[in-house]
């Protein structure tokens, strides 16, 4: 009688966060706590993964391909486990003529600020302060809302969004149904994306598009 209905009917520009990230740079001149809100943010819009998938990922999981970028190989149970599936890969390919949105450039960064404090913890995302055990669910995901806010997106938006957002904007710019699915960790019959995660942008509309020549 009353089916469910998603949260927010529209989602936010992933451009305005990415300028953000940009804008935090050079990496050994930004604060260890804003490195980690910047890799996080990073991994999950590189990703379009669940806070839980980030949470999980540990320093075993990386896998380095000189020239070409870095593989993250879950071997832990995740939400999307399931038996007789392919454990998730994730790949995260180096930009060297774009740096500032280089998910590995800033792994190798973060790595290296991390070196001294992980004291045995394997977890790849640390707490930022002492004794900076490993982060959780909840603490990665106020990072992610914490970098929504000072990207000026609207506190409506939780940092499980970014995930819808990352999502939407790749079926925006013409990335298939099949490529998105796959990356997110949708099976082929889900109809989760079709009916909650893609989502029009907020600041646009059919009467901007109409009127202004914007793109839809």
């Amino acid at each position: 009688m009353r089916p469910t209905q998603p949260r927010c009917q529209f989602t936010w520009d992933v451009q305005k966060v990415i300028s953000l990230l940009e804008s935090w740079w050079p990496l050994d001149r930004i604060p260890l706590e804003q490195l980690t809100w910047r890799l996080a943010m990073l991994l999950a819009l590189a990703s379009g993964q669940r806070v839980q998938t980030l949470a999980a990922i540990s320093l075993t999981n990386l896998r380095w391909q000189e020239g070409r970028g870095c593989q993250i190989i879950f071997t832990e149970l995740l939400k999307t486990s399931r038996p007789g599936v392919a454990p998730l890969v994730l790949w995260f390919p180096d930009f060297p003529d774009q740096p500032r949105v280089c998910v590995p450039t800033t792994i190798r960064r973060y790595l290296r600020e991390t070196q001294g404090l992980r004291r045995g913890n394997n977890q790849l995302l640390l707490c930022t302060r002492k004794p900076f055990g490993p982060a959780s669910r909840d603490t990665i995901a106020r990072w992610l809302r914490t970098t929504l806010t000072k990207a000026g997106i609207s506190s409506d938006y939780a940092g499980h969004s970014v995930r819808h957002a990352a999502t939407s904007a790749a079926a925006r710019r013409g990335v298939d149904w099949n490529s998105i699915r796959k990356v997110a960790s949708w099976s082929a019959q889900s109809r989760v994306f079709a009916s909650h995660y893609n989502r029009p942008l907020e600041s646009q509309s059919f009467a901007a598009s109409v009127l202004t020549g914007q793109d839809p």
